[in-house]
């Protein structure tokens, strides 16, 4: 079976173009949309299996609502999932040690490949909770992250991903430009 390798859904704009190597593939698979449909994920790898391709990469989808969410964690299990989680907990825990290093009223959030920065002194549990963070540092925090080669989406309500295709080095000079735009808030 061909290795699940998500790759990153938000962009990063950089000085110069940042090329990584995958490997050379004569055919490659996109998957998404999958939305907890285990029969659709399975026959989408069966195709690409029958097609023979050389790399499968998951554009994002695969959970969160549908019929078996349990069947398709199954499957993307096989896939890379854990390490998956491991960066996301690598990601989240370097943040929360940037944002208290820099003395700024805001805490990290998130669960597998997500996280989020609020400008609150804890996660918010609505999205009336969301709406009454400091929106205005975000903000700030964007533009900080966006000057250091990291683009995020222009509204606070919206929760990033990583995948797999990331490495821990990659991770950890997103921590890095991370502490130097929350030091600049602060």
């Amino acid at each position: 079976m061909p290795n699940l390798s998500p790759l990153l859904a938000v962009a990063e704009p950089k000085a110069a173009p940042r090329v990584e190597e995958h490997g050379h593939f004569r055919r490659v698979a996109f998957l998404g949309g999958i939305y907890s449909n285990y029969l659709a994920l399975g026959e989408a790898l069966r195709l690409a299996r029958q097609r023979d391709v050389d790399a499968i990469y998951a554009l994002g989808d695969f959970g969160a609502f549908g019929p078996h969410p349990e069947r398709t964690l199954e499957i993307l299990r096989e896939g890379g999932i854990e390490r998956l989680y491991t960066l996301g907990d690598r990601l989240r825990s370097g943040l929360a040690r940037a944002i208290a290093a820099a003395g700024v009223p805001a805490c990290v959030a998130g669960w597998g490949s997500e996280w989020m920065v609020y400008f609150a002194p804890e996660p918010p549990r609505s999205y009336r909770d969301v709406l009454s963070t400091d929106l205005d540092l975000h903000e700030r925090f964007r533009l900080a992250l966006l000057a250091e080669g990291i683009l995020e989406p222009p509204f606070a309500t919206s929760d990033k991903r990583i995948c797999v295709a990331l490495s821990e080095a990659d991770v950890d000079e997103t921590v890095e430009a991370a502490a130097r735009a929350l030091a600049a808030l602060a």
